[in-house]
């Protein structure tokens, strides 16, 4: 288990626990702490999807304890039944009954019932990058924090670039994998990525496992 306070965190009242390939973040509400909190997230996401890691989860406001030894309330158990039960693919869910989303943004989708983060598309990439440049001295921080040997490369990368590699990562895994359930969520995915660059390729399109043919046969 990792544990962070407000030092590590950045926020005061924030912290941070991860288990197994869990993570939660908790901070008290303040409202107009909400869009960027999501933005972060939303960064979070993409960040993580052109590594070749696909996030799922939830965000709610509600009751929590979370110290250095323990999280629980009502609010992670809301967050745990969005994630499990209703994300189903690799998003972040929004918990409309208790968060209002914020409007006019480029990261949050809204379709039938359901809001949710999605960074997903070139101009939010390009956005970021152009107001956030990483400062040296944070991926440094980084780095000596988790291990990682990411260097703060000075060229910049467009949206339509970084997606393109996410797409690839993910046709990589969707003609590989063996499992039913993962080719269902990850095709969604692939479906939203490649349809924000122009593309009209379905994962369907794409050949499939020998073994993931037969599980579904």
């Amino acid at each position: 288990m990792f544990n962070a306070n407000t030092a590590t965190v950045g926020d005061a009242g924030a912290r941070l626990t991860t288990f197994s390939d869990n993570v939660v973040f908790s901070k008290p509400f303040a409202a107009d702490d909400v869009r960027w909190l999501l933005q972060s997230l939303a960064t979070t996401q993409l960040g993580l999807a052109a590594r070749g890691f696909w996030m799922r989860g939830a965000v709610t406001v509600g009751s929590l304890h979370h110290d250095e030894h323990i999280v629980f309330g009502p609010a992670l158990n809301r967050a745990y039944e969005l994630e499990s039960k209703f994300a189903i693919y690799p998003r972040i869910l929004l918990d409309t009954e208790t968060l209002e989303p914020p409007a006019n943004t480029d990261f949050i989708a809204v379709e039938a019932e359901d809001a949710f983060i999605d960074p997903f598309t070139p101009r939010f990439w390009d956005r970021i990058q152009a107001e956030h440049p990483v400062q040296q001295e944070v991926m440094d921080q980084f780095n000596e924090l988790t291990g990682a040997t990411i260097p703060n490369a000075e060229e910049k990368l467009s949206g339509g670039f970084v997606l393109s590699s996410v797409a690839n990562r993910l046709s990589l895994e969707l003609t590989t994998t063996a499992v039913p359930a993962v080719w269902t969520k990850l095709s969604w995915l692939f479906s939203r990525v490649v349809g924000s660059l122009g593309g009209q390729v379905t994962a369907d399109m794409l050949p499939k496992s020998p073994k993931l043919s037969a599980a579904r046969d």
